[in-house]
């Protein structure tokens, strides 16, 4: 606020004005929302998910927003050879990784299954050997 206020000795008065537009207002209060949104979400799914399943759906959510945002305001983004490369390859590797993890996910599975069944096999046994 210093520096801004420095650049624009009326900015008081331009926030003024703002706050008075109902369209402003209304942006502005979504924004809040939406920030404080993606925030309680990120930290839900922290919760439950690895910190790099985090990063790759991040990764994939900028992806949409830049998409979403040149679509809309008809930026000729992909016009260039670089930035088509460049998004493919983020895209690629997240997801390799989202593949990679899935799949090592689902082989986690059946072995704590395994491991549970021979746990409670154990527990079977050693509970008829103390019956006996």
């Amino acid at each position: 606020l210093i520096v801004a206020e420095a650049e624009d000795p009326n900015l008081w008065q331009s926030v003024a004005t703002w706050l008075t537009s109902p369209r402003i207002v209304t942006m502005l209060l979504l924004s809040f929302v939406s920030f404080a949104g993606v925030h309680i979400v990120g930290l839900a799914f922290l919760k439950d998910a690895p910190a790099t399943s985090f990063q790759v759906l991040y990764n994939m959510a900028n992806f949409l927003l830049v998409l979403i945002s040149a679509l809309l305001f008809q930026d000729r983004l992909f016009d260039l050879p670089l930035v088509v490369i460049g998004i493919s390859v983020s895209l690629s590797g997240s997801l390799a990784y989202s593949l990679v993890a899935g799949s090592a996910g689902e082989d986690g599975k059946e072995e704590d299954s395994e491991a549970s069944s021979a746990t409670a096999s154990a527990k079977e046994k050693s509970a008829t050997v103390k019956g006996s």
